[in-house]
């Protein structure tokens, strides 16, 4: 998949070489990942404009919508906030072309995406949200379904960043790819798996890019007009080989599946803290361990998969792993 990776991004280095056209108060957007979240708004339930009489946007992402503000010109609308979804509210990109084109080239005049990223166009550059999850993701997973005009591809990639302290500057450490060129005409359940070049170190940021089209001038695909890609219900897997990384920390959970209740056992160094999320990243319970046991109540919790995290006194993640509620 790395053969896909400068074609799949061209709007984004697009972006990254955005002359100063606007002041900074209006154009420096920052995104935070909330706490409780693995993506923010990955569900796409929550739009608003970014500006007065702009088209509503999935907040949190930058979309081409912006093409359509006061110092880009009017342009047509190419991302939608639609009924049509997986649940809720899904994202619909649409592949327009620019009437109005403010952006000297720098933009392709054909195209439509979203973005998970800080977009900062006074200083040419787009930084990554944060990743605040302590273990580090395996497959990114999303509902789509695609409806290309003739031959085009939709494309979603995420790359995994790590800042690195020494060279004051963000590695990139992971990067995944999905793209499809098949007509889809209902919602089908979607990955781009991950693969790290660094697999002991985990991120601390990402950014994630969906385009309903794909430029490959090598191979003369270019994007098609009203190619339409559906997306919902983003998240990352991270149920893959986490149990064992590191066997210094041992621990026990029973039963699992568990029904009313799940018991941790500490065999050998006993953690600070116990962390669990379901597999969306919400966070279901962040609680101090004080003894060798600890018993927690599923009664009311929703059935399927958790995973846990032991943290250590260093708020280093000792162990990872996961179990079930049914």
């Amino acid at each position: 998949m790395k053969t896909h990776h400068a074609s799949c991004m061209w709007p984004i280095k697009n972006y990254l070489h955005m002359k100063r056209i606007i002041l900074s108060t209006t154009l420096c957007l920052v995104f935070l990942v909330n706490a409780k979240a693995q993506i923010p708004n990955g569900f796409m339930e929550n739009w608003a404009p970014f500006s007065t009489g702009l088209p509503e946007d999935p907040v949190g992402w930058t979309t081409t919508n912006i093409l359509n503000s006061f110092f880009l010109g009017s342009n047509p609308q190419s991302i939608f906030k639609v009924t049509d979804s997986y649940s809720g509210f899904a994202a619909k990109i649409t592949t327009i072309k620019q009437t109005n084109n403010q952006t000297q080239g720098l933009i392709d005049d054909t195209t439509g995406f979203m973005l998970l990223g800080n977009v900062d166009f006074v200083n040419n550059t787009i930084n990554p949200v944060p990743y605040n999850y302590p273990t580090k993701p395996n497959t990114l997973m999303f509902r789509s379904k695609y409806n290309p005009n003739g031959i085009d591809t939709a494309v979603v990639a995420v790359i995994m960043f790590k800042y690195n302290t020494v060279l004051n500057k963000r590695d990139t450490i992971g990067e995944g790819y999905y793209l499809v060129g098949a007509n889809q005409t209902s919602y089908v359940l979607s990955s781009a798996n991950i693969n790290y070049s660094i697999p002991s170190v985990n991120p601390d940021s990402m950014l994630i890019f969906v385009a309903s089209s794909y430029k490959n001038p090598l191979t003369g695909q270019y994007p098609k007009l009203a190619s339409a890609f559906y997306v919902d219900h983003f998240y990352f897997d991270i149920t893959a080989g986490i149990e064992n990384e590191n066997v210094s920390t041992s621990v026990s959970v029973y039963p699992n599946p568990s029904t009313f209740a799940v018991n941790f056992k500490f065999d050998a160094v006993q953690p600070k803290a116990l962390v669990i999320h379901d597999l969306t990243g919400r966070l279901i319970e962040n609680v101090l361990v004080n003894s060798s046991t600890l018993t927690l109540s599923t009664e009311n919790w929703e059935k399927g998969f958790y995973t846990y995290s032991l943290i250590g006194n260093d708020n280093a993640v000792l162990k990872t792993g996961k179990f079930q509620v049914q």
